[in-house]
């Protein structure tokens, strides 16, 4: 008895001699077991997302241990990047902490596929705080707008970009926090870049970096700069105060200038239509609602518009049509449009807001905006054949506001 005692101790020391081969112990057992685990998503202990390595492996990635994982044999790492950082990581985060003294050079990133299946990366925008577009200067009359309102929505100061994405990305301002976009990678890497511009506002971002490899469905469309997965839910252009519950009389909401991309829905199964509402509807007195793009040249110029009369700022909703008063599902006989633009929300020349859907698969819809707004409050004589001229009484959306809609999607 002893004997086997012994015989199995050397054994499990790994001592290979002809006693431990004639054993009646066939599995050799080594001293010094290997755990191995997946390098999966993970969720670290302050809410932002990581990998699972362990601490070894975190510390090579200039990463942070946030939380144990693969039932404590891992960290949690997070990797975190400043200005001039590169990352190759599922997972990365590009921060700048609340200052007003940004980089005074050219603050740019590299984000580099972290397998030669990644076709996609989402920037998460958890904070996005940089110096807004220039705005409308109310009583102090068109002169100050700039030339045809050149300047209004441009990104005069600060922008943020994607460079090296196969179909590029627009360059925006304001404040974009809850606000998201997609990046395709061209080639192995994209370069993330903002500019800043010498005012001494306060900046701050923390931007989530997600890479999802081809033909995974939660990456989205090639081509799509926003992707929304969720069967409800809301989109606003870029600058649109997301949460806003009411909209002043003389708002100096913006939407920015040159503005040309594709936002796209994942259709749920049994689903068939979707529509869209403005986020804020109009109250009593003649309140504006989240949504005004452009004006066309009629007799009725605040109305809202579509098609040909849309020549610059609109959305192209592709066969979108009214819904019915009261019922969502049924369609007026209204023919369909494509784009829709104006102060009101509808498919019709008509002053009443209304829910636009469409039933074209595959979900998606797109933005255009030019670089040439003008004053809402230009003189009458100003009119000329630019689409957003008038003279606007208080209460009336300004033409430049852009967009907050509601979606839902509805069943078959």
């Amino acid at each position: 008895m002893e004997g086997k005692s012994l015989l199995a101790l050397l054994c499990f020391l790994a001592i290979q001699d002809a006693q431990c081969e004639n054993s009646n112990r066939s599995p050799k057992i080594s001293l010094f077991n290997v755990v191995t685990f997946p390098n999966s998503n993970c969720a670290g202990i302050d809410g932002r997302n990581g990998t699972c390595y362990t601490a070894e492996e975190c510390d090579n990635r200039n990463g942070l241990s946030n939380g144990q994982c693969a039932e404590g044999y891992g960290v949690c790492c997070v990797v975190t990047l400043a200005c001039g950082g590169s990352s190759a990581e599922n997972t990365t985060y590009l921060e700048l902490a609340a200052t007003t003294t940004p980089p005074s050079t050219n603050c740019e990133y590299k984000l580099c596929g972290a397998n030669a299946n990644v076709c996609r990366i989402r920037f998460d925008f958890e904070v996005f705080i940089i110096d807004a577009p220039f705005v409308e200067t109310f009583g102090t009359g068109p002169g100050s707008q700039g030339l045809r309102g050149g300047a209004i929505g441009d990104c005069v100061s600060d922008t943020f970009s994607v460079a090296g994405s196969q179909f590029g990305s627009p360059a925006i301002c304001g404040t974009n926090t809850g606000q998201h976009l997609y990046a395709d990678i061209n080639a192995d890497c994209i370069t993330p870049r903002f500019l800043f511009g010498g005012s001494t506002n306060t900046r701050q971002y923390r931007i989530k970096t997600t890479q999802y490899v081809c033909g995974d469905e939660m990456g989205g469309p090639i081509g799509c700069l926003q992707y929304f997965t969720a069967v409800t839910g809301t989109v606003a252009s870029f600058n649109y105060p997301l949460g806003t519950t009411a909209i002043g009389a003389n708002p100096t909401i913006t939407h920015l200038s040159d503005q040309h991309y594709d936002i796209c829905f994942r259709r749920a199964s049994g689903n068939c239509r979707l529509c869209f509402s403005p986020t804020v509807e109009n109250a009593a007195g003649n309140v504006p609602a989240s949504y005004g793009l452009g004006l066309a040249i009629t007799a009725t110029p605040t109305f809202g518009r579509t098609g040909t009369d849309c020549t610059s700022d609109y959305l192209i909703i592709p066969e979108g049509v009214n819904a019915a008063v009261g019922n969502p599902i049924s369609t007026s006989a209204q023919a369909n449009n494509n784009r829709i633009c104006g102060r009101v929300f509808t498919t019709a020349a008509e002053a009443i807001p209304r829910t636009i859907c469409t039933s074209r698969i595959p979900f998606s819809i797109k933005f255009r905006t030019d670089q040439d707004e003008v004053s809402k409050f230009a003189a009458a004589s100003m009119i000329v054949a630019k689409d957003e001229v008038i003279n606007d009484a208080a209460g009336v959306s300004p033409g430049y506001l852009g967009f907050s809609l509601n979606f839902l999607q509805e069943a078959c």
